[in-house]
């Protein structure tokens, strides 16, 4: 194995020694189709040059492709940005509408608690309990039957009815 190995680093050496003795004549080796050619070295790098100048041409190419997709996105993104901006405008106008509304309904609700109040006072004012009845003074039944509003008012009339004019219950 040591000598397998002696071998291969003899044969090293001789490739290593062979490459620079052709490079200080002004040769390399080369890669062509059919293997490994000694070429003069300015030849070799025109070659190469050029090579290396297709291969620039067409990650150009790949890379112009890529700005170009990356554009389109680039627009799409901006056009979804202007209709979330007029999505934004539309709402923050509707929640000037809806602060609108419910600064309306506050006054409204102030409104109908004060009503209420008043008609609680009048309520005092006039006495008695007349949520049940509406009726002129000395009316007779038949009269307060028409103007009943519910269904325990109802059966409580016949008891009034029939204690104040028992005749036409």
């Amino acid at each position: 194995m040591a000598t397998g190995l002696a071998a291969v680093a003899l044969a090293a050496r001789v490739v290593a020694d062979l490459v620079v003795a052709l490079a200080a004549a002004g040769l390399v080796v080369a890669p062509a189709a059919a293997g490994l050619v000694v070429a003069p070295a300015a030849e070799v790098v025109v070659r190469a040059r050029a090579q290396v100048a297709v291969y620039l041409v067409a990650v150009a190419g790949v890379l112009a492709a890529v700005a170009g997709v990356l554009a389109a996105v680039a627009g799409v993104l901006a056009a979804v940005a202007g209709v979330l901006a007029a999505v934004a405008v539309v709402l923050a106008v509707v929640a000037v509408v809806l602060a609108v509304v419910a600064v309306v309904l506050a006054v409204v609700a102030v409104v109908l608690a004060v009503v209420a109040v008043v008609l609680a006072v009048v309520a005092v004012v006039l006495g008695g309990d007349a949520s049940h009845v509406h009726r002129v003074a000395d009316a007779p039944c038949w009269q307060w039957r028409r103007t009943w509003h519910s269904k325990a008012c109802t059966a409580n009339y016949y008891a009034i009815c029939k204690r104040s004019e028992p005749h036409t219950c």
